[in-house]
């Protein structure tokens, strides 16, 4: 999407130049671009404190405030330490298509293998495509800190 805007922008700025649709020696130009918000958002949940050896679920809640379908949508838990912490299952779920103005969520059981006496920041990405206009959308959730005690 971004790429297209880009192109876009880029093709309008070149038809502003003089001589390349705009008369010579004219100061008057305009811009007009098309911008479509994000309907897609994602937000993360999981506890703030685990321990070693501990099993967890990290939920992801994707929203759809569009009234377009969007298809081929998936999701992927990004999980910043594999040696420390390990998504049980796939990292990536693919949930098809989700109906316009719509939410549904995503879990994933993650165990934790080893503590840095610290946390971790895990984060989760949203892909899908609007059925309506083929655009590509995407979208990643806030960082969710899980500290590991002991």
């Amino acid at each position: 999407m971004r790429r297209r805007l880009v192109l876009l922008l880029m093709t309008c700025a070149l038809a502003t130049l003089p001589g390349r649709g705009m008369a010579a020696g004219s100061t008057e130009s305009s811009l007009t671009a098309w911008v479509k918000p994000n309907p897609l958002s994602v937000t993360l949940s999981a506890p703030s404190n685990v321990a070693v050896g501990d099993t967890f679920v990290v939920r992801a809640t994707v929203l759809n405030r569009s009234a377009s379908r969007l298809r081929d949508l998936s999701l992927e838990l990004l999980v910043p330490d594999p040696e420390a912490l390990l998504a049980l299952g796939a990292d990536a779920r693919h949930r098809g298509t989700m109906r316009g103005q719509s939410s549904l969520w995503v879990e994933w059981r993650v165990r934790v293998l080893q503590g840095s006496g610290g946390g971790y920041v895990l984060l989760a990405t949203a892909w899908a495509v609007d059925a309506g206009d083929g655009i590509a959308l995407s979208a990643e959730s806030g960082g969710v800190l899980v500290v590991v005690e002991g």
